[in-house]
């Protein structure tokens, strides 16, 4: 029995910022809310949004350069994915069909498979990167069940589900869970280090291997797989038939450029996974794409169809809204924009790295999927502070914390970066963001490092003062 009134729809909406940060850190995550805090995040007190715009409700504009981590392709609330939604409630078109073939999944797999190459035809869709990857994995150990080992490289993260968190070697995500393919079954080795792969395929035995899967650019570094290594993979895995699985969550559907970033090593793999970008920031919805012989091999009987499923397979709007989202960033013109855009923006942050060498290591990544690589090297001088903030323990990370700050409370750019390598400042834009958008973002980033990162990071640390040592 309830025993307190519910809050309804238009109660939410108008929650008072003190209350909805109450109801978040007492009722979802405590923790987190106390990094959103240290972070400036929690000064985000939301109206609405609109492309590459959040808009507060003090009148302030922040230009969004996370893209939610790669989810809003297309910005916040497309207008076209709207007339696509808008449309399908008019209509009431069916939103979950568990018998019969579904017409929107028909449309939405066939569309995939013409902007794919080799024979990359057959799609299983979900909700989640990690359940994509869960099915990728599954489906190259029904191929080949007598091998023993999954391979995944170092640094790499293709999500927190147990299958795919035992392939996921960045931080220490899978410290103190089971995994759901043991230790003893894995194996992982140096990203873009072709001779390391070869002496290892040697070791365990290319047999023994049941699939290889990479980020064509790594999610969590930045790192772009070089051609040569890329290539030299997928020789060996084609020769001795180890099913190779090219993971795009965060890098696919024009992300890097192209409309996935394995078109440039001239490449095909087995298995694809994507999301994220794929529901055009309107609904989740993700895909595992693979070849008609793997597909066959493992679940092309009436018997097998059934044995991998999950509740939200291709939910109707997750169809209606990615069928949508291919068909814009498919165009030629959008193409050619995000192109002339993203050789524009690579060569602000490179006039950036020449300008201030002494403080800015490297560009990292490609088309609108960034990061800038900051020279921390100072830190030793501060070192003997002992400053311990929760969350951001290490010192790379209180310093890019700062960073991240200063962008959003004195430029009004909301940026992120990765405990993984907390060096790296990430860049994730909408690709619908102008140049403008891109000119704001250089303009504000020559006037920080003008102030100094030592000098942010004071203030910083003065900011957060009550929660040093804590």
């Amino acid at each position: 029995m309830l025993k307190k009134k519910l809050i309804n729809f238009n109660q939410a909406l108008n929650l008072s910022k003190k209350d909805y940060n109450n109801y978040y850190k007492n009722h979802i995550n405590k923790g987190l809310h106390s990094a959103f805090k240290i972070l400036g995040y929690n000064s985000l007190d939301i109206k609405s949004a609109k492309d590459c715009y959040i808009n507060l409700r003090n009148g302030k504009k922040i230009l969004d350069f996370t893209s939610s981590i790669g989810v809003l392709v297309l910005g916040h609330n497309n207008q076209k994915l709207q007339n696509i939604e808008n449309k399908f409630n008019k209509l009431n078109i069916i939103e979950s069909q568990k018998f019969g073939d579904n017409k929107l999944q028909a449309a939405l797999a066939y569309n995939l498979s013409r902007i794919l190459p080799g024979n990359l035809n057959r799609c299983f869709f979900a909700v989640s990167g990690a359940e994509s990857v869960e099915a990728a994995l599954k489906i190259s150990k029904m191929v080949r069940p007598n091998a023993r080992y999954i391979w995944s490289f170092k640094n790499s993260y293709h999500g927190k589900t147990a299958g795919a968190l035992s392939v996921t070697n960045a931080e220490n995500f899978s410290n103190g869970f089971f995994l759901g393919i043991p230790k003893k079954n894995l194996i992982n080795s140096d990203f873009n280090d072709e001779f390391e792969f070869e002496q290892k395929i040697k070791k365990y035995g290319a047999k023994n291997i049941c699939a290889v899967i990479l980020e064509p650019i790594q999610g969590q570094n930045i790192e772009v797989a070089s051609k040569k290594f890329v290539k030299k993979i997928n020789l060996i895995c084609k020769k001795n038939n180890i099913t190779l699985i090219y993971d795009e969550i965060k890098s696919g559907l024009g992300r890097s450029g192209d409309l996935f970033s394995f078109y440039k090593t001239d490449t095909t793999p087995d298995i694809l996974t994507v999301s994220k970008a794929l529901g055009g920031g309107k609904n989740p919805i993700s895909a595992m794409i693979c070849t008609d012989k793997i597909f066959n091999k493992a679940y092309g009987s009436i018997k097998k169809s059934t044995i991998h499923t999950t509740t939200f397979f291709g939910l109707g709007k997750g169809c209606a809204t990615a069928i949508e989202t291919l068909n814009i960033i498919t165009e030629k013109k959008f193409l050619k924009d995000l192109k002339f855009k993203s050789n524009y923006f690579k060569e602000k942050l490179l006039y950036l790295k020449n300008k201030y060498p002494k403080i800015i290591n490297d560009v990292l990544g490609e088309g609108f999927f960034l990061g800038l690589d900051f020279n921390f090297g100072f830190i030793t001088k501060i070192k003997l502070l002992k400053i311990n903030i929760p969350f951001i323990g290490t010192y790379e990370a209180i310093m890019m914390g700062s960073i991240v700050r200063e962008y959003l409370t004195k430029h009004n750019i909301l940026l992120h970066f990765s405990n993984s390598n907390p060096s790296r400042l990430v860049i994730m834009p909408p690709l619908v963001a102008k140049k403008k958008d891109i000119d704001k973002f250089i303009y504000a980033t020559e006037l920080i490092l003008n102030k100094g990162i030592l000098k942010i990071f004071s203030s910083f640390i003065l900011g957060n003062i009550s929660q040093i040592n804590k």
